[in-house]
């Protein structure tokens, strides 16, 4: 083996040291406190509000997962199907489907009120700037619920 080919190799690694090593350092650098928030809770609360609610399944980001998944496979009907199964389980069929047509609308039987929609959720994550060093709130995907609703008045 020649000697130069020796002292290429070890340019090379020298290389590859330097590009994990600084890697690393960026790495590290971008290593920032970073939560995830949503508000839930407000929703939640702002839905209830004097009324009795029955909560139907929330699309939250597994279902996407599985969404995107029937849709790479072609099997996006079978899955809304069993999507809008599970919440008919908790709320009824009817009621989902009056749901999804009427969302917010309010039916009424004598003091008796009733009303179905759809919750949506914000959700969102606090990561800081690797430039600025501030923290910034980065908006991830929303999550929705349907759910039913009644009050005597």
């Amino acid at each position: 083996m020649k000697l130069s080919n020796v002292a290429e190799r070890g340019t090379g690694r020298a290389r590859w040291l330097t590009c994990g090593v600084l890697s690393g350092v960026i790495l590290a650098l971008s290593a920032s406190p970073t939560f995830a928030a949503n508000n839930k809770d407000e929703v939640r609360g702002n839905v209830k509000n004097g009324w009795t609610v029955a909560w139907g399944k929330e699309v939250d980001h597994i279902e996407y997962g599985k969404l995107a998944a029937a849709m790479a496979t072609g099997t996006t009907g079978a899955y809304l199907s069993n999507l809008l199964k599970d919440s008919a389980a908790t709320l009824g069929k009817e009621v989902v489907i009056k749901a999804l047509k009427n969302r917010g609308q309010t039916f009424k039987a004598g003091r008796f009120e009733v009303q179905a929609g759809i919750a949506t959720y914000k959700h969102w994550t606090m990561e800081r700037n690797l430039f600025t060093g501030k923290m910034v709130k980065v908006p991830r995907p929303n999550t929705h619920q349907p759910y039913v609703r009644w009050r005597v008045r």
